[in-house]
């Protein structure tokens, strides 16, 4: 009975524990650009075309009409992403469950589950993920049991690639190289490749062909070619980190010896080279497996050389940034593989119950250190949520529910003002204080000031809208509106010895705007909020 009812019962607790801190945080970049292209999406435009994106347009288009049904929140985003996370959750299990049986899939869940360590904001990553592994679980289904499932693989990793054309890559680059070797090696003919090629097709190419038809060219060749091919692969990385390069500063390795400092490096490290070791285990079982066993035997084989593909060619998002929230794809896949290589070990040990036993309180230590803090915050949060007095919620209409953080305030007031002092059908302009070395700017302030934005840039990137070609552009797209307000963040630059864009949009926001208002936020990533105002305007006459 527990069994069928499994999956449910994992999606319930999963969604409980999804929503724990979902009115925790605003993410002013990631979460803002979501909401940002969403809206714009809702109100008629289309990416690419009217605005710029690297991006592919799937997640605009779902967030779009979530809104639609829900209305235009924070909260209403979050709730969507908690779904679509709980529904992953699901399909982890399942996957598992198939090729390790249940124990193991509970495993798999609670690891895939810890490596969740952010409030719930609806980025493109998670449906990617979730039609990413949904496809794998397809996969791997007809590897199992043979029937129709390469059909709906193809379909889903299709999807997926309306999300995030990179991550639905490294899914269906692994499956066209573990396929066809499977398709030969049991005589099937490779025509069956083509019912998972198929699939991918019926998704893509309308969806292709619509964009083709709508966008000029160089548009599309820029965002899925020059960005991610010539832009993004160029982007320097802070290097894989090792105990003298973490959060915790440590002046010698003597510091190693003091027992809090060397559990919190070592539960750093631990995140990132605990999905390596998986790795290594799981090719270590492959390659002594491989040959010889029972009739059937083959075919777990081939599944868990699928997973071990697909996880290595996710490795490669970690290329530019090497962190948490780079890490989570690749994690995911870990958690399956973890499970799944845990459980067939365990299998085949057979009547050792020593080894299996030792085995499987090794494979349990080595979750403590991602399991426990994760159970830890869980705690926190919930312990905070219940403490926060409702005064300490955004008052802004699309941001309640939202418990502000210290840094938040100062937003808050920033857009309270725009609110209060720029028409509803005026457009404002959220830039930064050096546009020459921008790293990103606050796209919430968009997202919450309900104004129009002048300019296809709304995401202003170092690279992009840093050249004299996108400024002029901006600049040009600023005049034709009459953009009379701007606001300016005061966030990080690149860092030293990086070389300088162009000042042309810097130059021109001097030469034609004045400062009207500054909202210090120190303790936000944006530092502080400054509200420009042209020249010929006359003062709002607000209290400084």
């Amino acid at each position: 009975m527990i069994k069928r009812w499994a999956p449910l019962l994992v999606f319930l607790i999963s969604l409980a524990l999804l929503t724990v801190n979902l009115n925790l945080q605003v993410n002013s970049y990631d979460e803002g650009l979501m909401g940002v292209g969403a809206v714009r999406v809702l109100e008629g435009e289309l990416p690419y075309r009217d605005f710029y994106t690297f991006y592919p347009p799937g997640q605009f288009y779902l967030l779009a009409s979530v809104y639609q049904l829900l209305g235009v929140s924070i909260i209403a985003g979050r709730m969507a992403d908690v779904v679509i996370m709980g529904a992953l959750m699901v399909v982890v299990f399942l996957l598992v469950r198939l090729l390790a049986g249940e124990a193991m899939a509970w495993v798999g869940w609670v690891l895939a589950l810890c490596w969740r360590v952010w409030p719930p904001i609806p980025i493109s990553l998670h449906p990617a993920m979730l039609l990413s592994m949904a496809s794998l679980l397809c996969v791997i289904l007809f590897l199992q049991r043979g029937g129709r499932w390469l059909l709906p693989a193809g379909l889903l990793v299709g999807l997926a690639a309306l999300f995030r054309h990179d991550l639905a890559g490294y899914t269906a680059v692994a499956v066209l190289i573990v396929l066809p070797f499977y398709l030969w090696r049991q005589g099937l003919g490779q025509r069956r490749l083509m019912e998972f090629l198929g699939g991918v097709a019926v998704v893509l190419l309308p969806v292709a062909a619509y964009f083709v038809v709508k966008v000029p060219w160089e548009e599309l060749v820029f965002a899925f070619y020059t960005i991610p091919f010539k832009l993004y692969l160029g982007a320097a990385s802070a290097g894989f980190p090792t105990p003298m390069n973490t959060p915790y500063e440590l002046e010698s390795w003597w510091a190693l010896l003091a027992p809090r400092q060397a559990w919190a490096v070592f539960r750093y490290l631990w995140a990132f080279y605990f999905p390596l070791l998986v790795c290594l285990a799981g090719l270590v079982w492959l390659v002594a497996n491989w040959r010889g066993g029972q009739a059937g035997e083959h075919i777990p084989r081939w599944s868990v050389a699928l997973l071990l593909l697909t996880a290595l060619f996710h490795f490669n998002y970690l290329r530019s940034h090497i962190d948490f929230w780079h890490m989570w794809p690749f994690a995911i896949v870990i958690s399956a593989l973890f499970g799944v290589v845990v459980g067939r070990v365990w299998a085949y040990q057979g009547k050792r119950r020593r080894a299996r036993g030792v085995g499987l309180a090794l494979a349990g230590l080595a979750l403590v250190p991602l399991v426990g803090p994760q159970a830890a915050d869980w705690l926190a949060w919930l312990r905070y949520a219940r403490s926060v007095s409702p005064e300490a919620e955004f008052a802004i209409p699309r941001a309640r529910g939202i418990i502000m953080e210290p840094g938040d305030r100062g937003m808050q007031a920033a857009v309270a003002w725009i609110l209060e002092n720029v028409p509803p059908q005026e457009s404002i302009f959220v830039a930064h204080y050096r546009n020459d070395l921008v790293l990103g700017t606050n796209m919430m302030v968009y997202f919450l000031a309900q104004r129009p934005i002048p300019t296809r840039f709304h995401a202003m990137d170092q690279g992009i809208t840093t050249t004299p070609e996108s400024q002029r552009g901006i600049i040009r797209e600023l005049e034709e509106h009459g953009t009379r307000y701007v606001v300016l963040d005061y966030a990080p630059t690149m860092p030293r010895g990086a070389v300088p864009g162009s000042r042309l949009l810097d130059e021109y926001l001097a030469e034609h705007f004045r400062s009207e208002r500054i909202f210090p936020c120190p303790e936000a990533w944006w530092k502080a909020l400054e509200i420009l105002v042209r020249k010929d305007t006359v003062s709002s006459g607000a209290a400084p």
